[in-house]
This record gives structure tokens, sequence and C-alpha cells, in this order.
């Protein structure tokens, strides 16, 4: 978990059961923030706690990576990756203690290579199916082939 690798270990820990279905005409970076939000508001709050959420979304264009359902659901990922640009949208949400919630987006662009269907398999294999890209096994290997990534953080405060 990223808050333990930064020294903070949390009172209590939950996964919010929300609707992560994309909205009709929904652009991706809205879609990030709007999941990371939400899961935040989703997660009961006592007096004085603070509330952490976050999400990550892939997207090529304005289509946004979903669940991998199965193993031919993350080969066809890996295809439309292999040799683009695509964007990882990294969101967080803080709800904190005094109410307000503040939200920051990380757009970061990475470009695979044209993937080989033999590396495809290895991805496959090396990973659940079921993860949403970037797994982190699959993400350590395929960052190996970068040619090169960018980030921008967009910050947003929600009264």
């Amino acid at each position: 978990m990223l808050v333990e690798r930064l020294g903070i270990v949390p009172a209590r820990t939950c996964s919010p059961d929300i609707d992560e279905s994309p909205r009709p005409g929904e652009m991706p970076r809205l879609y990030a923030l709007r999941m990371a939000e939400e899961k935040a508001r989703a997660v009961p709050r006592g007096p004085n706690e603070v509330v952490l959420a976050g999400d990550t979304t892939v997207a090529v264009g304005r289509r946004i990576l979903g669940q991998a359902e199965d193993e031919a659901m993350q080969r066809g990922f890996l295809k439309l990756l292999g040799g683009r640009r695509h964007h990882v949208l990294s969101a967080v949400s803080t709800i904190t203690a005094d109410g307000r919630q503040i939200s920051k987006l990380s757009d970061s662009i990475v470009k695979f290579k044209p993937l080989h269907p033999d590396e495809i398999t290895a991805y496959v294999e090396s990973g659940d199916p079921r993860q949403r890209f970037p797994h982190p096994d699959i993400a350590d290997m395929i960052v190996q082939y970068n040619g090169w990534a960018t980030a921008q953080p967009d910050w947003r405060e929600t009264p």
C-alpha cells in the first residue's frame, strides 16, 4: 500500500462498494477524479477522521480501459497499448477532519514499444488477468521497454 511506503499506518482500510461504470461520454480524466472522490465519500467517517481514497485509470484516447475480465481481454488491452501512447491517470481524494474534500490527478503519458505476441503471452502469464492495467508485475516488465513518460499533476478542491 502506498501510504505504508510513506511511513503512514492507517487506522483502518476498506474497499468501498461503488458503481465504477463510466458515464456516457465521460472523459477519462473526469472519470478517474470522480472514482477517487466517490470512493472517499463512500467511506463512513468518524469524528476527526481523515479519509484517503484513490483510483488508477488507463485510457487510450477517450477510451477507458476497465477491468480485464479474462485473458482474452487482457491480451486485447496489451495489443491495443503496444506501440502507442496512452494515459495512466492516478487520482487521489482526501476528506479532511473538517469535511473538506481535496483531490489530485496525475496524468502520466506512457509509450510502449510494439509488443510481440510472445511478450504479450509472457505478460499475461505473469499476472492476474482480471487486474486493471497496469498490473504492478506487468507494469514493472513493460517499464523496461518504455521509451519515455511524462506526468502533469492537477489539483482540485471540492467544498
